[in-house]
């Protein structure tokens, strides 16, 4: 026998509270639309995926590739200046 499962409001709730903040919705806002008083409760609805936690991973390892790249160049402009090849 196959058992389906029930949904209630709370379903829809959860639900809002996850695509509101992945569609980039500040939290309090985000907390007025869904009739939610603390940030501790609204925080229990959203629920954070497997997904979710790789994209952040993936964020932080470009932010810090990013960072590399600028640093790398900042320290060759320096470098240059430092020999004289630039800036005379």
């Amino acid at each position: 026998m196959v058992r389906i499962r029930r949904i209630d409001p709370h379903d829809f709730r959860r639900s809002a509270a996850r695509n509101l903040i992945k569609a980039g919705v500040d939290e309090t806002t985000a907390m007025k639309i869904t009739g939610h008083k603390t940030a501790a409760m609204f925080r229990r609805y959203d629920i954070k995926t497997t997904d979710d936690l790789h994209e952040a991973s993936g964020r932080v390892v470009k932010y810090h590739a990013r960072k590399a790249r600028k640093t790398g160049a900042n320290n060759a402009k320096l470098t240059q200046k430092a020999v004289g090849g630039e800036g005379k």
